[in-house]
């Protein structure tokens, strides 16, 4: 391994241990809420998809 490859390398592992180390810094219940709001704002994009789809079928009768 070169001196370039070297250091992309070891960046690398330095932000998976700073990634690591935030991961573990969240709570549950922080990462539960983000879910939460994850969640809700795909089921936002689905009923829009829905309501397009539905209003587009109906146009067809």
């Amino acid at each position: 391994m070169n001196i370039k490859e070297s250091l992309v390398f070891d960046k690398a592992v330095s932000d998976q241990k700073w990634a690591d180390k935030l991961m573990q810094q969240i709570s549950d219940k922080e990462a539960l809420l983000y879910l939460s709001s994850m969640i809700d704002e795909c089921q936002v994009i689905i009923d829009k998809t829905t309501d397009k789809h539905v209003k587009a079928y109906s146009d067809f009768d």
